[in-house]
């Protein structure tokens, strides 16, 4: 996945797709949809050269066992999946999917569990949420996932916020807010006088 500090749309209502395809950021995560509209919102965002993670756990009608995540890839196209479910991770890497572990980070023992879980598998791309917890943690994240790209998310609402967090060293912010998708991308600090 390609991380420049980008503001990854998160699509969680279909009436946000085309303010998604207008942003510069090449990869968006999608939190709403089910089988039957999946085909037609992939070769939508593909078309407007986008790579698109789905959210599994939020796909209505979808089984994230190996025949599931097959199709994904395979019928739908699907270029990567984002979940907190290691099993259904390892999986998707199995069948040549790109994936984004979640990791909530919520108090210690998450983090331990987390790390634990990470110990034992190759995910190269983590979303931790939410952002504010992830900001306050920053300094031991990159220490324990030192190989990993670390994306921001969950409550990022404001430009402020998406700086502090870029400033502090993660690769990308993830967010449904439209307001924070048209910001300038990719974040740079010459864009804010530095």
């Amino acid at each position: 996945m390609d991380l420049k500090q980008y503001i990854i749309p998160a699509i969680d209502d279909l009436k946000k797709l085309q303010p998604a395809c207008q942003t510069p950021a090449p990869v968006v995560f999608l939190m709403k949809a089910n089988i039957c509209n999946l085909k037609a919102i992939v070769q939508l965002l593909h078309k407007h050269h986008k790579q698109v993670y789905v959210h599994i756990e939020f796909m209505d009608g979808f089984k994230p066992d190996k025949e599931g995540l097959k199709l994904l890839k395979n019928e739908y196209q699907v270029d990567g999946i984002v979940s907190a479910n290691a099993k259904a991770l390892v999986m998707a890497q199995s069948c040549n999917l790109q994936v984004v572990y979640r990791l909530f980070l919520v108090d210690s023992i998450s983090l331990k569990r987390s790390q634990q879980i990470l110990l034992n598998n190759d995910f190269s791309t983590i979303e931790v949420l939410p952002a504010i917890n992830a900001l306050k943690e920053v300094k031991l994240l990159q220490k324990i996932f030192v190989h990993s790209h670390l994306i921001a998310g969950g409550f990022i609402r404001d430009q402020a916020l998406i700086t502090q967090i870029f400033d502090c060293g993660f690769q990308a912010v993830d967010s449904s807010d439209v307001r924070v998708w048209p910001t300038l991308q990719p974040h740079s600090a010459q864009q804010h006088g530095k």
